[in-house]
């Protein structure tokens, strides 16, 4: 998992699965895809071992997406979205059930990117000394 010679491989791995965790739980496809791409695109290049330019920034501003968007899509599913899929629903299904299902991804996106956040700190701090 974590290579010796690129020590963000890890980092890498985690932004990976973000994105991916991001396009499974779609409350605005073209954002989400968006916020994906780059969750992916960045997490290649550092399992590649490929500098972007200023690259501690767009490492620091993806994590902290993050940790912020998934947390805001959930608050936007449960107030606006969830009404609206019940309403259309053939079937009888709740909030609650709205709110689980989708938290069973955004949840750990969360975790992942609060992860990957102190990894990168901790990584920043080795390299200062």
């Amino acid at each position: 998992m974590l290579d010796k010679r690129n020590p963000y491989t890890g980092f890498g791995q985690a932004l990976l699965s973000i994105g991916i965790l991001n396009l499974i739980v779609r409350a605005n496809i073209v954002l989400d895809i968006i916020i994906s791409f780059f969750f992916m695109a960045k997490g290649g290049s550092l399992i590649r071992d490929k500098k972007w330019a200023h690259d501690s920034k767009w490492n620091k501003a993806l994590t902290i997406i993050g940790m912020i968007y998934p947390a805001i899509k959930l608050f936007w599913i449960y107030f606006y979205m969830s009404d609206t899929l019940i309403r259309n629903s053939n079937i009888q299904i709740t909030k609650a059930d709205i709110i689980f299902t989708n938290s069973l991804f955004l949840v750990p996106t969360i975790i992942i990117s609060y992860f990957a956040y102190r990894k990168l700190k901790t990584k920043e701090i080795i390299n200062k000394d």
